[in-house]
């Protein structure tokens, strides 16, 4: 939803990405942005293991990784074509999500598909 309405946001993250491996003023401070939000997510899911929400399926870096390269397929996917239908890709997107949490996947069903469900 957020990627439907803000579009160029997301964009702008591929442009970084694209100059900062051309100037490396720009590609330090990029890895240096990347960093901090990967240790932050790496930290969060270090807390929500020992708190027994979650039991991920790898090092809490390498699952928050993994998260990150989904979101972003997933986004390059929906910015390619905004007319397409993407649910079942934003589906099985939620399920390997959850797969790498270590959650159950099975009757799992986006929010905002159950929605229109109902």
């Amino acid at each position: 939803e957020w990627l439907d309405h803000n579009p160029d946001s997301y964009v702008l993250v591929y442009e970084m990405l694209v100059e900062a491996r051309r100037n490396d003023e720009i590609g330090d401070a990029y890895r240096e942005m990347r960093r901090v939000i990967e240790i932050e997510v790496a930290t969060l899911l270090e807390r929500l293991e020992q708190e027994g929400a979650i039991k991920p399926r790898g090092a809490p870096m390498a699952c928050g990784l993994a998260l990150f390269a989904i979101a972003h397929g997933l986004a390059m996917e929906l910015l390619a074509d905004r007319n397409a239908d993407h649910d079942g890709s934003q589906q099985c997107a939620a399920e390997a999500g959850l797969f790498l949490l270590g959650k159950e996947t099975d009757n799992y069903v986006l929010p905002r598909l159950r929605a229109a469900q109902a």
